[in-house]
């Protein structure tokens, strides 16, 4: 469980527009404040990764998501109501005013209220989202270990959070909330 001065050191680091990575769920992140741009890019960069592909947010509380978000159907609410908080990532309407590097360019916007604990502490610290990807370059397989994470990206991220991984074996299961199909 990371200490008071860990939580503080990676919540300057993000107000401040840093990078950090943090253990997730089943795997460890990459992550940024999802309203400044430059962050946003540089995790872009460091991945490898096309801005079409969007991001992941992950959150402690439906209310730091919310202004990221459009009016919600009946289906997104029953999603929501059903899925979080958990290790289920949806996909739903997003707000106008969010980001084409958050949502790859789509009218929609990916979000996970985690029960990963440290992470939602990191959250709460923080009162808002985080960018939420998979610790990797593009197109390798995502990082499962302490070490490697300080190895492939020790210098290129400005902090890590020291975390541990949650109990999942595999990345979060992602739905479309309005229209129930599952993306993975």
């Amino acid at each position: 469980m990371p200490s008071q001065f860990q939580i503080a050191k990676a919540v300057d680091t993000v107000q401040h527009g840093g990078v950090i990575a943090y253990a997730t769920e089943a795997v460890y992140g990459l992550g940024c404040d999802p309203d400044n741009h430059h962050a946003i890019q540089r995790i872009l960069e460091i991945k490898g990764r096309n801005a079409r592909q969007g991001f992941i947010l992950i959150a402690s509380s439906f209310a730091q998501v919310q202004k990221y978000l459009e009016l919600l159907s009946i289906e997104e609410e029953n999603a929501i109501r059903d899925y979080w908080p958990g290790p289920t990532t949806l996909i739903l309407s997003a707000s106008e005013t969010v980001s084409s590097l958050v949502t790859g360019g789509r009218d929609s916007i990916a979000i996970r209220i985690t029960t990963h604990q440290d992470t939602r502490e990191l959250c709460d610290a923080l009162g808002h989202a985080l960018i939420s990807t998979s610790a990797n370059r593009s197109g390798q397989p995502p990082i499962k270990h302490a070490w490697q994470l300080e190895n492939q990206f020790g210098e290129l991220v400005d902090y890590i959070y020291p975390s541990t991984l949650g109990d999942s074996d595999k990345p979060s299961a992602i739905i479309d909330a309005r229209t129930g199909n599952r993306i993975r």
